[in-house]
């Protein structure tokens, strides 16, 4: 990749680059090698059945209240799965659950919500982040959020059975991407109004997180410093917002057209592309990392997160340090 901070005709300072700051996660020292131009598109939240919710005596705008006035965290989200999973028919076994999810949609966003991560980086460069005081709490708390309202999968479902599980209206919440939502997604065929708010905020964080993810835009480094400069000032042209449109977040538009509420147009989605709501993760540019399989696919139900901790915490020490060289 070219390094784009040689590059005169690219401001890094200006508004279009902070609001999603996907440069600073591809850059090294004072080199940048890729970047995104404007608004961040909204990730990971969670999606209610206002059906259910009502079943159990909530008030499904009481979580958008919640949101608003920010005591929407993880207690308020434990507190009202218990109350939406019962046993409607008294056969001892529950007929509606508080949770589906493909768990590891919640796991990492979990560990953000709290502060953590699993990679961090600073001056020096990527440093290890797994045993972090605010990332072991929230994968503990994810834990226990999974034994008691997530362990109902039927033996041999796939992976993706959750999808199906909260389309039939017997699961109170999930966790899973705005674009499930949007038209053309599995939610299109769901028959219940639905909502959606940010992941709750975890007890070592203050506002709410949503962890961008955004497609680079990169030069080739093979290409000579005549052609680059060319390619990065038609490109910073080309992404530049007409007059009036600065800033313009057409997300909110593109979910008006899905299964979303006025409220979550009006309030979520916007709040996730709130650049006081987005941080940017660093595992993903650690070489032979890959979180899912090394990790996050086996915290689940009955996992005991220090023995998961410590079956992997020599090999991500050994490509961090790879990395940084």
């Amino acid at each position: 990749m070219y390094d784009l901070s040689t590059l005169d005709c690219l401001d890094f300072s200006k508004e279009k680059f902070q609001l999603n700051k996907l440069h600073e996660q591809y850059s090294k020292g004072n080199s940048i090698y890729a970047m995104f131009s404007g608004v961040s598109e909204p990730r990971t939240g969670v999606y209610f059945n206002k059906k259910v919710l009502q079943d159990a005596g909530i008030d499904p705008e009481s979580i958008y209240d919640m949101q608003k006035d920010g005591t929407w965290t993880w207690d308020k989200f434990d507190e009202l799965m218990g109350k939406c999973q019962r046993d409607t028919d008294n056969d001892g076994t529950d007929d509606v659950y508080g949770l589906t999810l493909n768990e590891s949609n919640m796991t990492n966003v979990a560990v953000f919500s709290n502060g953590g991560s699993y990679v961090g980086k600073d001056d020096k460069g990527y440093f290890y982040n797994l045993e972090a005081p605010e990332t072991v709490e929230a994968l503990e708390w994810v834990v226990k959020m999974f034994d008691k309202y997530d362990n109902h999968d039927p033996e041999g479902a796939e992976w993706d059975y959750y999808k199906e599980e909260f389309l039939n209206g017997s699961v109170a919440f999930m966790v899973e991407d705005e674009y499930a939502g949007t038209p053309g997604n599995f939610l299109a065929d769901m028959q219940d109004e639905v909502g959606f708010v940010m992941f709750p905020k975890g007890p070592k964080k203050n506002d709410y997180i949503n962890i961008w993810s955004n497609n680079p835009a990169a030069i080739p480094g093979c290409y000579d410093a005549d052609r680059a400069w060319k390619i990065a000032f038609a490109w910073n042209l080309y992404t530049d917002e007409p007059a009036g449109y600065d800033a313009f977040n057409g997300f909110p538009g593109r979910a008006r057209e899905g299964i979303f509420d006025s409220r979550a147009c009006d309030e979520t989605i916007p709040m996730m592309s709130d650049p006081k709501n987005g941080t940017i993760a660093f595992h993903g540019m650690i070489p032979n990392m890959d979180i899912g399989p090394d990790f996050t696919w086996n915290i689940a139900p009955g996992a005991v997160v220090s023995e998961q901790i410590e079956a992997i915490a020599d090999t991500w020490k050994q490509y961090i340090d790879d990395a940084n060289k």
